[in-house]
């Protein structure tokens, strides 16, 4: 009977404290849902940005009205969402902790050609999702390589909001970042 009893016990607790303690599924398919309309949304508006005045006016939304737009989006969905870099342009985007370990993963799985899917994590006492971000052929002009895909006008103003940018000299198809939203324990 009490090794009956300690077996519960133990089973009960590795049960609490492992993944499937939480419904994965529900949070894998809520982060991409998120993630998707967070990232259509961005782009629509660098995408616009970029049709009626060109880089430089698309640079400027990124530097003044992506933060604002995301916090938003962050209410709507009752989730911090956030795009983590380890080759950052904004500071406040760089990778750190499980982060990078994610980062680095994708870029592993990129290498030996394997497909990336996004995921879900348990951290502390929070869910977090995390999606890869592929650079598309029309992010080059920003985040390409400097003097041949990034013009000098623009370069030299991305400078100057982002003094310390590291988002360069990326080619078509790289791992740009990820998404990173981060779930309190709800559900």
């Amino acid at each position: 009977m009490k090794k009956i009893i300690i077996l519960f016990i133990g089973l009960f607790l590795f049960t609490c404290n492992s993944e499937s303690a939480f419904n994965k599924e529900k949070y894998l398919n809520e982060g991409k849902e998120i993630a998707q309309s967070t990232g259509k949304t961005l782009s629509g508006h660098v995408k616009k940005a970029m049709q009626e005045k060109g880089p430089i006016e698309a640079i400027n939304f990124c530097k003044l009205s992506a933060y604002p737009l995301t916090d938003s989006l962050s209410k709507l969905y009752n989730v911090k969402i956030s795009r983590v870099a380890i080759k950052s342009r904004n500071p406040e985007n760089k990778a750190t902790g499980e982060d990078i370990e994610t980062i680095k993963k994708y870029e592993e799985q990129i290498v030996k050609g394997e497909e990336i899917k996004p995921q879900v994590q348990r951290q502390e006492d929070k869910i977090v999702f995390y999606a890869p971000i592929r650079l598309q052929h029309a992010c080059l002009v920003c985040h390409g390589k400097p003097q041949s895909e990034i013009p000098d006008t623009l370069f030299k103003h991305i400078q100057s909001l982002y003094p310390n940018d590291l988002a360069v000299n990326f080619k078509e198809g790289d791992l740009r970042g990820i998404w990173k939203l981060e779930f309190g324990e709800k559900k």
